[in-house]
């Protein structure tokens, strides 16, 4: 075999490769009952906690973060009062 087949051989794997991986469209972002998704920016410190807490207690990333969120509101509105929304 000639080098430059080699090459073109080699080059074709290569950029079918990156081809593949490229998404065609978004995904949706998948959700439980009653929720919906939100980004926050977050101590990187507080991040690693947060996963190694779900880890520890073989629960999902999201469940202890919105645990500890409701956590936190409900001793808010226990100090401050109720909170009304509407959704």
């Amino acid at each position: 075999m000639k080098k430059n087949q080699i090459a073109a051989g080699l080059n074709g794997l290569l950029n079918a490769a990156t081809e593949t991986t490229k998404p065609t469209t978004a995904a949706a972002p998948v959700t439980g009952a009653g929720t919906r998704p939100v980004c926050y920016n977050l101590n990187p410190a507080i991040i690693e906690k947060i996963r190694y807490i779900a880890f520890m207690e073989h629960r999902k990333n999201n469940a202890v973060v919105s645990e500890a969120l409701e956590r936190f509101v409900t001793e808010w509105e226990q100090t401050n009062g109720k909170i009304s929304v509407s959704l």
